[in-house]
């Protein structure tokens, strides 16, 4: 996790069910708790002093100013903090945004405003952020702030598992063993869960052990040798995430896409060119443009799975 996470990072108590898994509503690996050093989490809805940064504060100087002033945690001092933020987060800082998006979602300094939270929250992702990566997942997976999308939400969660983030690397193990928001992948599930136990997770022993019970000793077998020396992660897996959802979405556009493994051979790229052409897409590849027809086609896809 890069230090601005750690500086301003939240902590999750995740509990998971695994006889759930196939159950979408049974499935809350998101937020029970939510904390914030010094946070408290009841906050008037407004603050009558008016707050105004001069123009010729820097975005770093005003993110700074917004830490201290945010670790308080007194109600006029929350509310100067996110004015330091929006400040800083309009001019790019990815700290701010993070942190401004969880104030947003919280209602810290503020009336609880979850839109805004994930459109905050999605800019500091963009920008490589595991915190806000996670945090972005856990809303789109929930539906909070916007529509649900499962598979979008899934990506975000795994970029975010790959960078570091190991409730992320907890969560997907619960969403491979389930595919939610995919296929059922058990080696990848086991995958992601021994990699959080390794980083010291203490619910990924437990959830492991369950995934076993769920196939034969053989199978089980076969699934340990396939991860092994794997628990390493390789720099290329965030942008296997993305692929993979292309991959996913085109499959069930009804484009031949291939294995769903998160690598663009003949059969991805094949997809990918007949998927532009139907949409008269210019350009080629995966690219934004790309990635926004998906997400519509997919999440017209989820709803209809309803």
């Amino acid at each position: 996790m890069d230090s601005e996470g750690k500086e301003t990072d939240l902590y999750l108590i995740s509990s998971v069910s695994l006889p759930s898994w196939c159950r979408l509503k049974g499935l809350l690996f998101g937020l029970a708790v939510l904390l914030l050093s010094g946070c408290q989490l009841l906050m008037p809805t407004s603050v009558k002093e008016p707050y105004e940064v001069a123009d010729s504060t820097d975005a770093e100087s005003a993110y700074r100013e917004a830490l201290i002033l945010d670790r308080t945690g007194r109600k006029a001092d929350l509310y100067k903090a996110n004015v330091l933020l929006a400040y800083s987060a309009e001019r790019g800082h990815t700290g701010a945004q993070y942190l401004l998006g969880m104030n947003r979602l919280l209602g810290r300094g503020g009336d609880k405003e979850p839109t805004a939270a994930r459109a905050l929250l999605t800019q500091a992702a963009e920008s490589g952020h595991a915190s806000a990566q996670y945090f972005l997942a856990e809303m789109m997976l929930n539906g909070r702030g916007g529509e649900s999308e499962l598979a979008w939400g899934a990506q975000w969660m795994e970029r975010a598992a790959a960078n570091g983030q190991v409730e992320a690397q907890l969560a997907m193990g619960v969403i491979y063993a389930s595919g939610l928001g995919g296929r059922e992948n058990i080696p990848m599930a086991l995958l992601w869960l021994s990699r959080a136990e390794h980083n010291g997770d203490q619910t990924a022993p437990l959830l492991i052990q369950k995934l076993s019970a769920r196939v034969d000793k053989p199978r089980w077998q076969a699934v340990q040798r396939q991860i092994a020396g794997r628990i390493s992660i390789d720099p290329r897996e965030a942008r296997r995430a993305i692929t993979r959802f292309v991959q996913l979405s085109l499959n069930n556009a009804g484009y031949a896409a291939g294995v769903e493994d998160g690598i663009a051979g003949p059969r991805t790229r094949a997809a990918v060119a007949a998927f532009r052409n139907a949409k008269k897409l210019t350009g080629q590849g995966i690219d934004d443009p790309l990635l926004s027809q998906l997400r519509s086609s997919q999440l017209a896809y989820e709803q209809q799975a309803k």
